[in-house]
């Protein structure tokens, strides 16, 4: 899986790719470059830079299963144009495939054919599986949670609020004003950073800090008064945006995993839900608008299903969907396991007591036997795993293999 952001200061551009993957029982984020980028910074472009990086370090595109980035269109833009990509490479890979099928012996596509009878919605499934890419776009969670935030600060009566917010705490920062803060024990205002709406909670909480004394010189200095109304009205934002800051700050760990927080966001909304004024109620209708896009993804879906604790919250129908996305997931890692295998054997490894024919005999008997094999047992184990019983939440996936369907895999 890769990772990639983009960031500008002082008139120059660069581009983060990272990759994450898993070892064992942990989670590796990896640094793969820091590119500067010196054009515009369009869709095409950026596509490009991920390939060029990629190439660098021997990986090809199939064998990439997701890529996270925010929500800038050129960047989803940039993801749909390097899926598309890999789905031009394994389509290009199923024609040879089946070129070669046509020039072998004709009983073996009978035996092929006789197959597909036995179980046809099978086939048919798995034929549409192999038809599309396994590469998607993620959204970044903790920018899909920025955007809601901002979208539920946008609303008129809260950007009044926040500019007298602002304009008092560049007051409270004046040297005359921080002199008496100084000399009475108490803390400095702090000025928030518009675009980032944590910053603005932790101004709103240390405003509601210094109410007293500013409600003491607001009489000598009239930028810093505030009606009692406004002070209720900062005390409901800061109550409300509190959920949001503990969620964003669970979201930056690491090791965070889809299903951990699919937990943080639906704490964060159940728990804003809770608070019983506007503002928090405007800011869980801006977590469920932002949300469809987040979690209507294949590779989320998938995630949420292999995830023991939270797979129930899926419907029959997303259900179904992880199956057949993780079916093709694992379809193309056979496929590189394949390709891999292919490219490390040679003519002078095969028995000299074997003749021509024996080996390509052997060669079609263990592909047509892999193939089908793969595709019952991965279709089987998902099928088995959706039978067991949820896992309770507060236990760690990544210790409790025998509720995972990996080692079944």
């Amino acid at each position: 899986m890769l990772k990639i952001d983009s960031a500008t200061c002082r008139d120059r551009s660069v581009l983060g790719v990272n990759v994450q993957y898993t070892d064992g029982e942990k989670i590796v984020l990896r640094t793969l470059a820091v590119r500067e980028l010196n054009d515009r910074h369009t869709a095409e472009y950026i596509s490009s830079v991920v390939q060029d990086v990629l190439h660098e370090y021997d990986v090809e595109l199939r064998q990439v299963y997701s890529i996270t980035s925010d929500n800038g269109a050129n960047m989803i833009r940039a993801v749909s144009l390097l899926s598309d990509i890999q789905e031009d490479t394994m389509c290009n890979e199923v024609n040879e495939a089946d070129t070669m099928d046509k020039e072998e012996d004709g009983d073996e596509t009978d035996i092929q054919d006789e197959s597909q009878e036995l179980v046809p919605d099978l086939a048919i499934e798995l034929d549409s599986v192999m038809q599309e890419h396994v590469l998607r776009s993620v959204r970044c969670s903790a920018h899909t949670l920025q955007l809601a935030v901002d979208d539920a600060l946008k609303e008129q009566r809260s950007t009044n609020l926040l500019s007298k917010a602002r304009r008092v705490a560049k007051k409270l920062r004046t040297q005359n004003v921080v002199v008496l803060l100084k000399r009475m024990g108490l803390k400095r205002a702090i000025v928030d950073c518009p675009t980032r709406w944590h910053s603005t909670h932790d101004m709103l909480e240390r405003l509601l800090e210094l109410n007293n004394f500013c409600q003491d010189i607001s009489p000598n200095i009239k930028e810093i008064n505030l009606s009692g109304n406004e002070w209720e009205a900062i005390a409901n934002l800061v109550s409300a945006l509190k959920p949001a800051k503990v969620a964003t700050k669970s979201v930056q760990s690491e090791q965070l995993t889809a299903g951990d927080f699919y937990g943080v966001w639906l704490h964060c909304a159940l728990c804003t839900d809770r608070i019983d004024n506007l503002f928090a109620k405007r800011l869980v209708q801006c977590l469920k608008s932002r949300q469809t896009t987040l979690f209507d993804n294949d590779a989320f879906v998938a995630a949420l299903f292999l995830d023991p604790r939270y797979r129930f919250f899926l419907s029959d129908l997303q259900s179904e969907r992880a199956k057949i996305h993780l079916s093709r997931a694992w379809d193309a890692i056979q496929n590189l396991s394949a390709n891999n295998n292919t490219v490390q054997r040679s003519p002078s490894q095969a028995s000299d007591d074997d003749d021509e024919i024996e080996q390509l005999l052997m060669a079609k008997e263990k592909e047509i036997t892999t193939v089908k094999h793969t595709r019952v047992s991965i279709s089987s184990a998902l099928d088995m795993y959706s039978r067991e019983p949820r896992l309770k939440r507060k236990k760690a996936i990544w210790h409790d293999k025998e509720s995972c369907v990996s080692p079944s895999i």
